[in-house]
């Protein structure tokens, strides 16, 4: 039986913004909000957290429609050069298993949720309408997931994404919902609003 196995010491990397992230001392204050950073093979993973999306639970909306996009960023010739540094044709988006603080599964059916690298927008959209409408009606309290890539044991392509902090390329959830009125009359909806929520 024949197999391979990596194992990653990250001693030498070129990135100081990254070994502030997964090296002591660590860079508390800037962790993640410039850039997120994934590669496959045994690589690195983030931990995305959005504790507000809780304030809009019992808001009375119903969503229409809600993306997770994470851009590329692009404002260095090593970040953008994905002949050198291929790109992962899509991602990987997990929810975290509260007893352990670990990954457990998709957030979303895998064939609907998105993830697939768009080259025109240069980003990763994922749709997860049943999600935020779970939090939302409070019958999920975790808003904490994990991305990583989704081929990530057979390549290791690798790619630096804006986090909540990277203004030219921020990480944001999008959500297009309608808010429901119920007057004495009847049941009443207002038209269709779009918000955008950062990190």
């Amino acid at each position: 039986m024949r197999y391979g196995h990596y194992d990653h010491d990250y001693k030498f990397l070129a990135e100081q913004h990254l070994s502030g992230q997964i090296y002591p001392p660590y860079d508390t204050v800037n962790l993640g909000k410039q850039n997120i950073y994934l590669q496959g093979l045994t690589g690195l993973k983030a931990k995305i957290e959005f504790p507000d999306l809780l304030k809009w639970a019992d808001s009375n909306i119903v969503i229409n429609k809600a993306e997770l996009v994470f851009k590329i960023d692009n404002s260095t010739a090593d970040y953008s050069n994905a002949t050198l540094y291929p790109r992962p044709g899509r991602l990987y988006l997990e929810g975290m298993n509260p007893a352990t603080n670990l990954p457990t599964t998709l957030v979303e059916n895998v064939y609907a949720f998105g993830g697939v690298y768009n080259a025109t927008d240069q980003q990763y959209a994922f749709e997860i309408p049943h999600t935020l409408a779970q939090i939302f009606t409070k019958k999920i309290t975790n808003t904490t997931f994990f991305v990583s890539v989704f081929t990530g044991s057979l390549f290791g392509q690798r790619v630096v994404l804006g986090g909540n902090g990277n203004t030219n390329y921020p990480l944001k959830i999008k959500l297009w919902y309608t808010r429901l009125n119920f007057p004495k009359g009847g049941k009443q909806a207002q038209p269709h609003h779009h918000s955008t929520l950062k990190k």
